[in-house]
């Protein structure tokens, strides 16, 4: 039996083996056009009978664009910032060598199927090694916070055997930033910077 994963039929790319059926041989697809999952019967897309997970999406070309989806925002802007050339954010990304991986770069299916629906909230994508691809083993949906914490600018501090972010630092020993960057202008070490007291610098008391 031909493998169908991968093939695409009107607004349907299959993306997977579906549940074996005495009726004949059915294929999760998922719809380009609002990203659900549904087992079809493959003679069904061969032959034209389902062309999309319902009316609405068998009459629409467009995928999921038009309108578009959060989750398609996000995956349209991993592709622009990565493969464009032309695109303004293009040095941070594609520019120093951060791809996407072959089963996302064309399809944007098989990126919500890795990815699911992006939570409610202030979520978006996040890679968890920054200098790695947009890759399923790379990926996550984290907060504005979380995201900000994992970025390249973020130094990471280690004090004792505990490496964090400066921003987790600045938190627990509640040291203001523009304090801990005086402090080390002034030649402390990082740790000093972060963990004396502010009443022991005399040098700040009159601020």
């Amino acid at each position: 039996m031909k493998n169908e994963i991968g093939q695409k039929f009107g607004n349907l790319e299959v993306i997977g083996y579906g549940r074996p059926s005495g009726k004949g041989r059915y294929w999760l697809c998922s719809c380009l056009k609002c990203g659900k999952i549904k087992q079809i019967r493959g003679d069904h897309l061969r032959g034209g009978l389902t062309r999309g997970c319902s009316s609405r999406c068998t009459n629409s070309t467009h995928g999921e664009s038009k309108p578009k989806s959060k989750e398609y925002r996000i995956w349209d802007h991993i592709i622009q910032r990565c493969c464009n050339g032309k695109h303004p954010r293009y040095h941070d990304w594609g520019g120093r060598g951060i791809a996407v991986c072959k089963r996302w770069r064309h399809s944007f299916a098989a990126f919500l199927a890795d990815m699911g629906r992006c939570p409610q909230g202030c979520y978006g994508i996040d890679r968890i090694h920054n200098n790695k691809d947009y890759a399923p083993d790379n990926c996550r949906w984290a907060t504005r916070s979380e995201q900000m914490q994992n970025t390249r600018s973020n130094r990471l501090i280690k004090i004792g055997k505990d490496t964090k972010p400066l921003v987790e630092w600045l938190k627990i020993f509640k040291i203001p930033r523009l304090r801990f960057y005086k402090r080390s202008y002034a030649g402390w070490s990082e740790e000093e910077a972060l963990t004396r007291p502010i009443r022991s610098d005399a040098a700040f008391v009159q601020q």
